[in-house]
């Protein structure tokens, strides 16, 4: 078995090299702004099927020389051995809210959470998870934004008891910085641990669908990206979590990031409302597939007890109707 290296410049071809070699491997490294990307790609590989165009590679002490291959063609052969959805659904523990989900999300769904950040999209996966733990189910917290210190604090503070989920191993929290990360290499590490929980059933919250998207050094990949992730996660029976930062005062109802939307089964939106100085937060459900669920805008508190929405829209309709007349007001002012 004979191995042959050789270096070329970008305007040399192989040649009869090509015709004569069973395996052609092609090692490049170029800048993607001031991002270097190492990636190779099998030009040739004779009497084998093989995984087509460039995969992103990592060269260190600890593992040597390691690729990653693309998730969306590591994972795009349809899959018919998806776990099928039991009529359990899976609640946040927040009553009004679960109410509006019929009872909770659907197991298997993976869900968006749009919102500004303050809007509790944290607390909100935090909250779906630890629910998970007091029924005896798995959950996997994958954040970039804040250390585990800091998301065992801020749970105490509003009443979530994550400390003790993590204390018994029913949830487990994989951190990593906001860095230059591989988004294969993230892909791969997350479907690992869940994996390893060796679970029908894993929650899954992914707090930071930035991270995974300033770590693909080609925008054009996120969306195949995100509907192959998607895809495997339902296949290992996840049911997932992803928040998506949005505007901080978004005035229409439209789907914020579409792209996002159509590769999820579900969207919950929060944002704020400002009114006399005082910022409200609202929530809504904009979609859910294969589930019915209540399309009300209701208010909604984090405090020191937990979280809380109201049961109504009443509180949710005054808000809104007061701050649209604020912003006439001030229209007509202006003129």
């Amino acid at each position: 078995t004979l191995l042959l290296t050789t270096t070329l410049d970008t305007s040399s071809r192989i040649g009869h090299a090509q015709a004569a070699a069973d395996g052609i491997f092609e090692l490049t490294e170029h800048l993607v702004g001031p991002r270097a990307v190492r990636e190779i790609q099998l030009l040739k590989f004779r009497g084998s099927n093989f995984l087509k165009g460039r995969h992103e590679v990592e060269i260190n002490v600890t593992d040597g020389f390691v690729v990653h291959p693309r998730t969306e063609i590591q994972f795009h052969t349809p899959f018919d051995d998806a776990l099928p959805a039991t009529g359990q659904r899976l609640a946040f523990g927040i009553k009004n809210f679960d109410a509006m989900l019929h009872g909770g999300l659907v197991p298997g769904s993976v869900t968006a959470l749009f919102g500004a950040p303050g809007t509790g999209k944290t607390s909100l996966g935090l909250s779906f998870l630890i629910e998970g733990a007091k029924q005896g189910e798995d959950g996997v917290l994958f954040s970039f934004y804040e250390t585990p210190a800091r998301l065992l604090n801020r749970s105490a503070g509003i009443g979530l008891d994550l400390k003790g989920a993590v204390a018994s191993n029913r949830i487990e929290i994989q951190w990593q910085q906001m860095v230059e990360n591989i988004a294969d290499s993230l892909a791969e590490r997350l479907l690992e641990r869940i994996r390893a929980r060796g679970a029908s059933s894993v929650r899954v919250f992914i707090d930071g669908l930035s991270g995974l998207r300033r770590a693909l050094p080609y925008p054009e990949r996120f969306g195949p990206f995100l509907s192959a992730l998607a895809n495997e996660l339902r296949r290992l029976g996840a049911t997932t979590l992803v928040s998506e930062e949005a505007e901080v005062f978004i005035s229409s109802t439209a789907m914020p990031s579409p792209e996002v939307a159509s590769n999820l089964d579900n969207v919950i939106f929060l944002r704020y409302v400002e009114m006399r100085a005082q910022l409200h937060r609202l929530i809504s459900i904009m979609k859910m597939r294969d589930s019915a669920y209540e399309s009300t805008i209701r208010e909604f508190t984090i405090s020191a007890n937990g979280i809380a929405v109201a049961s109504s829209f009443a509180s949710a309709e005054k808000l809104l109707a007061s701050h649209e007349q604020l912003l006439k007001d001030d229209d007509q002012d202006q003129h």
